[in-house]
């Protein structure tokens, strides 16, 4: 049997040719199969490629809303009757570029992303656009809060909206290099994006702090009281106009008052009131002049062009060193000579604004207002929704002289960590499945 078979297998190898044809069998099937592999990795990036694209599209602030934002005229710009506040993962100024005029700003929720998966929630403060009331977050920069752009309790948006000034610290606090100290201020230009930094070469640092901001009612001033050195006390305190073109500053009422003063309003001039006397300091011409009321105005306001003069005010209480008793009263006359308490207006807030020489707007609570006409004492009623609060002077004061528009509500906007997940755990599976191609590969070539 073993002769029959090894018979057998001489005659088959003598048949068979001395070469086999070169058909490249081995080749074509590997490379069939890196073609496999990487037409799985391409189509792994073309998905990740189309999230992040689409992301990217979205941020994108459309060429029409930047040309009408920088044509617009004070005619177009508007407050709205409604403040809807942006979702909470909504992107801000850095990403999708500036507002322009700012109709309101307010304070609501916001959270960012940090890392892969961690997030970073606080209060942010956002603006309405006065052009077509887009609403948007504002990353204004601070060296104090890097992860938390535009946290300000005191800030203020000047009359024309075109300005928001806020303090400016060393710190946040919770670095042990620094205590916190004010150092200054920082003015943002809504329309361009530009940061102006306002400080007191004699106070580099301002350890007793400084009262609330506030603009003149030209926007040309930033108006502060603070102690300039020192261990502060009552009467420390100056009075002070910042020029923001300059960053100059103008004494306006030196130490030596127990209280703050209370700001007003009135063209071509800064207006505050101490006691019963209301001043007005001209601002080119440098001097100081005054009026006196029957009551301690909380605020007073002369009407933008005319003779109109409308307070808020009261009695003080425990004389000098004492606030105004509330209820506060509201008084309006055609001059300042002729003023008589507006009828039921049980408890008025700040003046808003003029409408017109005529009329004056105050508010009565959180989110009402009144229009009162200075002539006749009449009353028209009205109310701005959302989450807006009157008695803060957050909204632009010149824009009570246009027509109230509606409201726009600003997009939902979902958790932006949640692309970044997915193209990570991609791009792990794509790792996963290159090294696992390649380990059997290996093996079956070994």
């Amino acid at each position: 049997m073993t002769t029959e078979l090894g018979r057998r297998l001489r005659e088959v190898a003598a048949d068979a040719p001395p070469t086999l044809p070169a058909d490249g069998l081995w080749d074509r099937g590997l490379r069939r199969h890196r073609t496999r592999r990487l037409a799985g990795v391409v189509g792994s990036i073309v998905v990740l490629a189309t999230l992040v694209g689409g992301i990217g599209i979205q941020a994108l602030d459309g060429p029409d809303r930047r040309a009408q934002v920088a044509a617009a005229k004070p005619g177009d710009l508007h407050l709205p009757r409604t403040i809807a506040v942006p979702a909470p993962w909504s992107k801000g100024t850095a990403d999708e570029g500036e507002l322009g005029v700012l109709a309101a700003v307010g304070a609501s929720d916001r959270k960012r992303p940090k890392g892969i998966a961690g997030m970073v929630a606080y209060q942010g403060l956002y603006g309405v656009s006065a052009v077509d009331g887009t609403v948007r977050f504002l990353d204004l920069p601070t060296p104090e809060s890097k992860d938390m752009p535009g946290q300000f309790i005191n800030a203020a948006l000047s009359p024309d909206g075109r300005k928001l000034a806020y303090p400016r610290y060393d710190g946040n606090g919770n670095d042990t290099s620094s205590d916190g100290s004010l150092v200054g201020w920082s003015v943002y230009d809504t329309v361009t994006g530009k940061i102006t930094e306002l400080q007191d070469p004699e106070a580099p640092r301002i350890e007793a702090g400084a009262s609330d901001l506030a603009f003149s009612t030209d926007s040309r001033f930033l108006l502060t009281s603070y102690a300039a050195a020192g261990n502060a006390d009552s009467e420390s305190d100056e009075f002070v106009a910042w020029n923001v073109a300059d960053g100059s500053r103008t004494v306006v009422e030196g130490a030596g008052e127990y209280w703050l003063p209370n700001i007003g309003s009135g063209p071509g001039g800064i207006v505050w009131s101490r006691d019963n006397d209301t001043y007005t300091y001209g601002t080119v011409a440098g001097a100081t002049t005054s009026i006196r009321t029957e009551h301690d105005p909380v605020t007073a306001s002369f009407a933008p062009s005319g003779s109109g003069f409308a307070y808020v005010g009261g009695t003080l209480a425990g004389g000098r060193n004492g606030g105004i008793d509330a209820p506060w009263k509201l008084y309006v006359g055609p001059t300042p000579d002729r003023m008589r308490q507006v009828p039921g207006i049980t408890d008025a807030g700040l003046v808003l604004g003029w409408r017109d020489p005529d009329h004056v707007v105050v508010a009565t609570t959180d989110r009402d207002y009144v229009v009162v006409d200075v002539n006749d004492r009449s009353i028209e009623k009205g109310r701005i929704g959302g989450n807006v609060n009157l008695a803060v002077p957050m909204l632009a004061s010149d824009l009570w002289a246009n027509d109230l528009v509606d409201g726009v509500q600003p997009p939902d906007a979902s958790d932006p960590r949640t692309p970044a997940r997915i193209a990570v755990l991609g791009a792990g599976l794509v790792l996963a499945v290159g090294v696992f191609g390649t380990i059997r590969w290996r093996r079956r070539r070994g």
